[in-house]
């Protein structure tokens, strides 16, 4: 019988696991951009997730955090929030919307120049499971960045971290759900941003391995996105291990899509402060 992590495990492998791997990912437009950099431009804020596979690295987020823009445009570009907000370092090669009934359903991945994000000081997830059991009454860890706790300070950006340990209730090859009753004293919760996040498996301490990836989160009445009287919280992720990428990159073939990649050279000087302002559970 596997022993239950206690909650110093959990906030240990929630220290290792999460600024390493995730970032905010956010719309801007350019020419504001050009002009006055990052602050008060950021649009529609949600978080991407690092997985590198096969040599290749990628950033998964949700169709709903791109919307429509499926390339640079003049009146909306990708950043992301690493030590300093900076052009999304690759394309997007696939995205779906929640009314996809197929595979996968609301998702975005973008093909990376690895380089780019390690230098911004992330790493990449090696994706090796074949499979990703997700084991019912276990403990997941989720993570992400609200955008609705952001906040500037002078030409630094502070965006917090918000993160729950949630107990796994119903798992299939396109769904995750986790559930877990929180006491409305415990912390404010923020899920507005965290979409395209990470959901670690932590039965091991340490040893953590990527589970899924976050495509929604609310309180218990279904209209609530984000409120701070909420007892019980739900988390939905997409299973993420190596068929799936597998069966995605079919897909991109499929269409004649390729994984090669042009670097962008542009970078924005305002500085990220992604400490973990967040209370745990």
């Amino acid at each position: 019988m596997t022993k239950e992590p206690s909650r110093e495990e959990l906030s240990k492998a929630l220290t290792a696991a999460t600024k390493r791997h995730i970032a905010p990912i956010f719309r801007v437009n350019p020419v504001k951009v050009a002009i006055h950099g990052t602050k008060g431009a950021i649009q529609d804020q949600g978080t991407i997730t690092f997985v590198k596979y096969q040599g290749k690295c990628f950033g998964l987020t949700n169709g709903h955090v791109i919307g429509d823009v499926d390339r640079p445009r003049a009146d909306a570009a990708f950043m992301l929030a690493l030590d300093k907000h900076t052009p999304l370092p690759g394309r997007l090669i696939f995205s779906s919307t929640p009314r996809d009934t197929d595979f996968p359903f609301d998702l975005a991945v973008f093909l990376l120049d690895e380089e780019s994000i390690t230098r911004g000081g992330k790493l990449f997830v090696d994706l090796t499971n074949e499979s990703c059991p997700i084991l019912e009454s276990a403990k997941y860890l989720a993570v992400g960045y609200p955008g609705v706790l952001r906040t500037e300070n002078n030409t630094q950006s502070v965006h917090p971290i918000f993160h729950i340990v949630v107990t796994s209730v119903l798992s299939s090859d396109r769904k995750l759900v986790f559930h877990d009753e929180v006491p409305a004293s415990a912390f404010e919760m923020r899920f507005g941003g965290i979409s395209g996040g990470a959901i670690f498996d932590i039965r091991d301490g340490d040893n953590y391995s990527i589970a899924g990836i976050i495509f929604e989160g609310r309180g218990h009445d279904d209209e609530v996105d984000e409120r701070g009287s909420a007892t019980d919280i739900w988390v939905y992720g997409v299973p993420l291990d190596t068929r799936f990428i597998d069966r995605l990159l079919d897909h991109v073939s499929a269409a004649g899509g390729t994984l090669d990649l042009q670097k962008l050279s542009w970078q924005v000087n305002i500085t990220i402060d992604d400490n973990d302002h967040s209370p745990t559970q």
